[in-house]
């Protein structure tokens, strides 16, 4: 909750807080930038400030404010986002939140929300917030939070200040594993792409099981069945889907989070095998810590084959996106990418 956590960032968190030392801060925001670059962080961090009774440009951590708000109980802050078991936040959540929001807050700073993950809202939904967007009620403050701003109207975009948080730098992905402490030492920090959030998920024993099992297979297509490594890689993204009790529509959209993560490795290694097939001088592999095993199945594959390998995998990120059924878009690119891969 307090803009001294956040890595990297810092021509965005400075804006905010030189706007709230001059009392300039405008009343809706839109934070958007990749999945785990740190906006909600930074929604965090402003909300706790903007509420804080010593009224500065950081949280204090300390006033009654500022502990309601570190326990989740703050009257005058209101976080939503989707429901357990829904897709989208749909009008009903936006209508309660704007009732509460038009009350008089409780405390001397007005109120503030956080709505996370926007570009789940509904188009009603969106529809709903525009009046208020544009004449909120006094003291009022809205942070909109997504990771795909073009999802939003334009009606709903234009009312609000928009903040564009980009991916972190080499050295700040550092700083970020040595704070978290639970990401590996060897783990390659260029898979993340400059995301914390990323990384995070990344780091994970199941996730680099499937990254060594998908090596697997690129570097003897035709010894492993494509349908048997679908099936594999498939239990592997079930099992941490399955990791928290939540409703079965929450538990099917952690698997296809977990399907893209799984598929977006894919991608990467696909690339990797493109450099080394090539022969690309001074380009650097993503997967660096595997660059031996690279090395040694480039040279046995035809950089054409690879390029169509790779327009497979793009095909069904795509395809996964679009809500299909994830094994079949599994299957269909482990099977294609296999028979190219193996001269078929």
């Amino acid at each position: 909750m307090f803009f001294r956590e956040v890595i990297g960032q810092r021509a965005q968190v400075e804006e905010l807080r030189r706007g709230l030392r001059s009392g300039r801060l405008p009343h809706a925001l839109l934070l958007c930038g990749k999945a785990g670059v740190g906006k909600r962080l930074v929604a965090d961090a402003l909300a706790a400030a903007k509420l804080c009774d010593a009224a500065g440009d950081e949280a204090c951590g300390a006033c009654p404010s500022c502990r309601a708000f570190q326990h989740g109980v703050h009257p005058d802050c209101e976080v939503v986002t989707r429901e357990a078991g829904r897709r989208d936040i749909g009008i009903g959540q936006v209508r309660a939140l704007l009732e509460t929001l038009h009350r008089k807050a409780e405390r001397a700073r007005g109120r503030a929300v956080i709505l996370d993950e926007a570009e789940r809202l509904t188009v009603e939904a969106q529809n709903a917030l525009l009046k208020t967007l544009e004449e909120p009620p006094p003291g009022a403050l809205l942070v909109l939070v997504t990771a795909v701003a073009d999802r939003l109207l334009p009606t709903v975009r234009s009312r609000c200040a928009l903040h564009r948080f980009g991916p972190l730098a080499d050295a700040e992905m550092e700083e970020y594993r040595t704070r978290a402490g639970d990401v590996p030492a060897g783990f390659p920090l260029a898979l993340a792409a400059g995301s914390p959030g990323r990384l995070r998920r990344l780091a994970d024993e199941g996730l680099l099981r499937a990254r060594t099992r998908l090596l697997d297979f690129l570097a003897a297509p035709g010894q492993t069945s494509p349908f048997d490594l679908a099936a594999e890689l498939i239990a592997c993204a079930a099992s941490g889907a399955a990791a928290q009790q939540d409703e079965d529509d929450d538990q099917r959209e952690r698997l296809r989070d977990r399907l893209l993560l799984v598929l977006r490795l894919l991608a990467l290694l696909l690339r990797d095998l493109s450099i080394v097939s090539l022969r690309v001088e001074g380009a650097s592999l993503v997967n660096c810590d595997l660059s031996e095993r690279l090395l040694e199945a480039g040279g046995r594959v035809a950089p054409d084959r690879v390029d169509a390998s790779s327009e497979a995998c793009e095909q069904a990120l795509l395809d996964l996106r679009r809500n299909m059924d994830p094994a079949l878009a599994l299957e269909e690119a482990a099977a294609r990418i296999g028979g190219l891969l193996a001269g078929g």
